[in-house]
């Protein structure tokens, strides 16, 4: 008999009177409402439709909503070209508004991710003082 482990991987079973696996749709009040969940009968375990929630799947997402992001940020920038001076350490020089702003946000991202990669690494370093 061959059923499939809780990843969808086949595996066979010598056990002929193990209960075949039997899906029915996961309780609504569950944090995956609308997946299928699979009861196996000598295991009693449930396993989530994993095409739904995989890597890949959530990369895709990811991907499409970079892009959407990408697009409000080019009619962001087609839309505020107005040429805008900007003075940074001396160096004076002029850019468009929507880059002007948009440099000024990146600059903001990159200093929290470096205050944020700061932390993380102090925090590792405590615990591992404490093992």
């Amino acid at each position: 008999m061959s059923t499939d482990d809780q990843y969808g991987t086949p595996s066979t079973d010598t056990d002929d009177t193990a209960t075949p696996a039997v899906e029915t749709p996961a309780a609504p009040d569950s944090a995956q409402a609308g997946t299928t969940a699979t009861h196996s009968g000598r295991r009693g375990r449930k396993r989530v439709d994993l095409a739904k929630n995989s890597r890949t799947a959530r990369a895709w997402i990811a991907w499409i909503i970079g892009a959407i992001i990408l697009i409000f940020l080019l009619v962001f920038i087609i839309q505020n070209s107005d040429s805008t001076p900007v003075q940074l350490f001396g160096w004076e020089f002029s850019l468009p508004l929507g880059v002007t702003i948009l440099l000024a946000a990146i600059g903001g991202a990159l200093i929290t991710a470096l205050l944020g990669a700061a932390r993380m690494f102090q925090m590792r370093r405590a615990a591992r003082k404490q093992r």
